[in-house]
């Protein structure tokens, strides 16, 4: 395989990252950490990251875009990833992570989520001092024939969207999200506002939401960001939310549905595999504090002695 490298900056990265998450679920139903959506989602809030040029792999004989490294900022960290393709042979998934820390050289704090049976992408990470912080994520899905009930809803509160809603400031405005999060969502290709759901309470306050995708290139639902205010949880806000989208994401065509949740969360562990979701995947999350001097082709690096410097 040939591969030619290519970039792609703001909304060029977005279509194109989209397009390849989009083709990794088409060619696999569970494979890589990331849907499109979770891209999208990362849109919400402009980040000087989007203006960075984004690296994509093309093969230069069937001009399938099979690979991309990107930096995404948080919050005073870089997130570094790499997709690619089920199909990549290892030499090209090695590539693709040499050239990902190349990029990293000399950036700062950097955070790597990864499939935690990834044993190419932990020899490459801490071949390049990145700690293991034994942060564990899990993946679930839903396949649409255990689809759950809707479950009830008091009284005291509303089940709305965004669609009935949108001539209100957006419930998810805030420091952490920006100030024009739908602005922003609409800019990408999968936001739809009756998916965007959220519960008010008798004052007509939001106190909960969840905001559902679905993609109609793969058929896949996904949920992300679900919360609740803490005066009002463990009354059923959330598991009315996730049924409620559930239903209307199999209605809008999805034949499954994904949900990722933190391992040391036990509620939001409860309410997913309680509503029939199935772990899948665990995922880990590797950090660097401060960059080698420099990383070898090999995927070694200087100052670092095969492992982790905990320094």
């Amino acid at each position: 395989m040939s591969l030619t490298e290519e970039t792609g900056t703001g909304s060029t990265y977005l279509r194109r990252v989209t397009e390849l998450l989009q083709d990794v679920r088409n060619s696999h139903p569970t494979a890589g950490v990331w849907e499109a959506a979770d891209f999208q989602w990362w849109w919400r809030k402009a980040r000087p990251s989007d203006q960075l040029e984004q690296m994509f792999w093309r093969d230069s004989g069937s001009g399938e875009t099979v690979g991309a490294v990107t930096r995404t900022d948080w919050r005073g960290s870089t997130a570094l990833d790499v997709i690619a393709l089920p199909s990549c042979s290892e030499d090209t998934r090695r590539a693709l992570w040499v050239r990902a820390l190349e990029l990293v050289t000399d950036t700062g704090e950097v955070e790597v989520l990864i499939d935690e049976d990834d044993v190419l992408a932990h020899q490459m990470l801490n071949s390049a001092g990145f700690v293991d912080t034994e942060n564990r994520g899990v993946s679930t899905w839903l396949n649409v024939d255990a689809l759950p009930p809707v479950s009830t809803l008091s009284n005291a509160y509303e089940l709305a969207s965004r669609a009935d809603h949108h001539d209100l400031p957006h419930h998810l405005n805030s420091e952490r999200n920006g100030f024009d999060v739908e602005q922003r969502l609409q800019e990408t290709s999968l936001y739809r506002r009756d998916l965007d759901l959220f519960v008010v309470d008798a004052d007509g306050q939001p106190v909960s939401h969840g905001l559902f995708w679905f993609d109609p290139t793969t058929s896949i639902g996904f949920v992300e960001p679900m919360g609740t205010h803490e005066p009002h949880r463990r009354i059923g806000l959330a598991q009315h939310l996730l049924t409620s989208g559930v239903g209307l994401l199999v209605n809008a065509g999805a034949t499954r549905v994904k949900v990722n949740y933190e391992a040391n969360n036990p509620a939001s562990k409860m309410l997913y595999l309680s509503t029939g979701f199935q772990a899948v995947m665990a995922t880990a999350m590797l950090t660097r504090q401060k960059p080698p001097s420099r990383i070898r082709t090999d995927g070694s690096a200087d100052g670092v002695d095969g492992a982790a410097d905990s320094s």
